[in-house]
């Protein structure tokens, strides 16, 4: 299984139409979703990952259990990096 990108921007710029899949989390129905984690090789090995950090959060907030999860996917636009997942570091060595 890949492992995201654990660095804190991808330095190599992305050439147009490079796709990345992320788990994504809302915390409210207001909320806009959050890249927590990747970016991944493809949906499959993102959506992997959704039930490990949804327990993860469960586990340390209380209002985890609310919070929605789920994938995106995000195609970088021309010249650009593909975003890194917020949680990338905080996980790192964590991702099963």
């Amino acid at each position: 299984m890949s492992a995201p990108d654990r660095s804190t921007s991808a330095t190599v710029p992305a050439s147009a139409g490079t796709v990345g899949f992320y788990v994504s989390v809302r915390t409210g129905a207001r909320a806009h979703a959050a890249l927590a984690l990747g970016p991944f090789p493809d949906r499959r090995v993102a959506r992997l990952q959704v039930e490990p950090r949804r327990r993860h959060v469960a586990e340390r907030c209380r209002s985890g259990g609310w919070w929605r999860f789920g994938t995106v996917r995000i195609t970088a636009r021309p010249g650009r990096p593909l975003p890194v997942g917020t949680n990338n570091q905080l996980l790192e060595g964590r991702v099963e």
